[in-house]
């Protein structure tokens, strides 16, 4: 069997100088890949959120406006009794 001399210095320096290169690539190649899609799922996720959201607020927004009618209605109705008690008690 024959021994190989292993420079470990070298080995590290290769490793090192390559990792310094290759890790910047690696996040410039993350940001400009990733984002895109990650906008993409949020802008999706926002769609979806609002659409939910739409038909509640519809529904609330119906039963504010037959709250305001009868609140309206009791208004007049009340007007109407105390301006007649007004009428017949003068």
């Amino acid at each position: 069997m024959q021994d190989f001399n292993v420079n470990l210095t070298l080995i590290a320096a290769i490793w090192m100088g390559g990792a310094v290169l290759l890790v910047p690539l690696a996040g410039f190649t993350a940001r400009f890949g990733l984002k895109p899609l990650l906008d993409s799922v949020a802008r999706m996720r926002a769609a979806e959120r609002a659409a939910r959201v739409e038909p509640e607020l519809d529904a609330r927004f119906a039963a504010l406006e037959h709250r305001m009618r009868d609140l309206t209605r009791a208004v007049d109705r009340l007007a109407a009794e105390s301006g007649a008690g007004h009428a017949v008690a003068s």
